[in-house]
């Protein structure tokens, strides 16, 4: 088997605070561009996780590969998983408010442990348009934490969790990343994110169904019912978008060959890798580095 060096996504981290146990959260607001610099216009992970409420400001925002035409009225939900970085007009004055927070803090927020997928991979992009009366539902979660914040008595953790907590759930609802089911269809969501909590560990090794269904100790009929009820999508459809997803943002933001980053997602054999890729973008994986790449090689 050949060896390949290794695939390393080199892009530097940005941390609005450093957060711990002890101050597992920030609430901040950002009112100027310069103050954003370093943080929205060049590309970055977060150390940690935020909630972005943009109130002024207009232009494009790349999570991962993927753009997002942002305006006033957005918010988002970063992950320390994504890479993030955005393309604003120079004159764009940028308002923003922030609440950032750590893995502990998902913790006293308490939720449950299958809605992990929704922080990871994919299906983590969460982002709103907001009209002006989810806007005024939006600020008036963002003024109950800042007032909170402020206090920092021995309850604050406490009472920031609850808050943010029911926030989370709002964007979430409004993605549509957290609609609600009917009773009998409950179970196909509890399913649903088992799979995609499985999936974003293994996609590297397990490419198929099987691999899946047997680690959940269920059938290929229940987990494809369970992703149509939920996804409007098959399992297998699942698996491959997602592969599609990691490819796209190793092609676009490290130097790494198609063949170092095709054996990196478990493809074995190159022409595998180009042919999986060719179905689904009707573009081979260089021709697709040579038109999104930012400066990396086109090998």
């Amino acid at each position: 088997m050949p060896r390949y060096k290794p695939v390393v996504v080199d892009i530097p981290s940005f941390s609005f605070k450093t957060l711990n146990d002890k101050e597992p959260v920030y609430v901040t607001q950002v009112e100027t561009r310069h103050e954003i610099e370093s943080v929205f216009l060049s590309p970055h992970r977060l150390g940690h996780y935020a909630i972005r409420i943009i109130t002024n400001g207009e232009g494009t925002a790349y999570i991962d590969h993927i753009p997002y035409t942002i305006s006033s009225n957005w918010a988002m939900v970063a992950t320390p998983d994504q890479i993030a970085w955005a393309d604003l007009p120079a004159t764009t004055p940028i308002k923003s408010k922030i609440i950032a927070f750590n893995e502990h803090f998902i913790d006293l927020m308490g939720l449950p442990k299958d809605t992990g997928a929704l922080f990871t991979g994919f299906s983590s992009h969460v982002n709103v348009s907001l009209s002006e009366k989810e806007l005024f539902i939006i600020n008036q979660y963002f003024e109950l934490l800042n007032t909170e914040y402020q206090k920092s008595t021995e309850e604050t953790n406490t009472i920031l969790a609850a808050i943010t907590r029911a926030l989370l759930m709002h964007l979430f609802r409004l993605n549509k990343a957290g609609k609600q089911l009917s009773k009998n269809q409950q179970n196909y969501l509890n399913i649903y994110r088992l799979f995609l909590a499985s999936l974003n560990e293994n996609y590297k090794e397990k490419h198929y169904v099987a691999d899946y269904v047997d680690e959940l100790f269920i059938t290929e009929k229940q987990l494809n019912r369970a992703c149509k009820a939920v996804a409007k999508s098959t399992a297998s459809s699942i698996i491959a978008n997602h592969l599609d997803f990691e490819a796209k943002r190793l092609l676009y933001y490290t130097n790494n060959t198609v063949k170092e980053i095709g054996f990196h997602l478990g493809f074995k054999d190159p022409g595998h890798f180009n042919k999986f890729f060719k179905k689904l973008n009707n573009t081979t994986p260089r021709e697709f580095r040579l038109l999104n790449s930012i400066g990396v090689s086109n090998n």
